[in-house]
């Protein structure tokens, strides 16, 4: 099976699109996969498993970039297109079917409009296949034991919000039931002065 991946210049659109590209890999056997990016975000490619061709797209005036890539694509009849720069030139390559990004003027999350290229019931999680060169130099530079001490603080932050949150909705609690004289809020109360303080088991 031919896979061929049209993807976004921008590094950021470019990890997003991971997901679903990884969610094409578990789901179909023996595929080659040509992916088509900007040079910036050609080295995620790289060591994807499947990997046949890295086509890397540079812009060039009147959009000739996309007159190149049909050039070097047409020769093949493609199982799968997935184009997710909605490019008129991949509608005029050989292929059995052909998969757009959705052109919804919604403000959707982004990795949520590339998922429904395929119309997936869940969000593609992104998933990037570093190379072991990229491992260890990231290694280097962000050492494992400030990962976990970056861990441990993004816990107790969350911790800290909690009881804070806990420890005013208790106070509003009790004046609220002063104000009422002792009779039950109702429905308009505000959802965090209904909140019932923890109680030990």
């Amino acid at each position: 099976m031919k896979i061929l991946f049209i993807t976004s210049t921008r590094i950021g659109d470019v990890i997003l699109s991971t997901g679903l590209l990884e969610y094409l890999r578990k789901t179909n056997t023996d595929v080659e996969f040509t992916i088509a990016c900007g040079p910036a975000a050609a080295p995620l490619f790289e060591e994807f498993p499947g990997l046949k061709r890295l086509l890397i797209l540079d812009k060039m005036i009147f959009s000739l970039h996309w007159l190149r890539l049909w050039g070097y694509t047409i020769a093949n009849f493609w199982d799968i297109i997935i184009d997710l720069r909605n490019a008129p030139i991949s509608y005029a390559l050989l292929r059995k079917r052909r998969y757009g990004i959705p052109r919804k003027f919604v403000n959707d999350l982004r990795v949520k409009k590339i998922s429904e290229t395929l119309k997936l019931s869940e969000i593609a999680s992104p998933k990037i296949h570093p190379s072991a060169k990229a491992v260890k130099l990231s290694n280097q530079i962000i050492p494992f034991n400030f990962s976990i001490h970056l861990i441990i603080f993004h816990n107790v932050i969350r911790l800290f919000d909690l009881l804070m949150l806990l420890h005013h909705s208790n106070i509003q609690l009790k004046q609220t039931q002063t104000q009422n004289q002792g009779y039950p809020m109702d429905w308009k109360t505000p959802w965090l002065l209904r909140l019932q303080p923890l109680r030990p088991c």
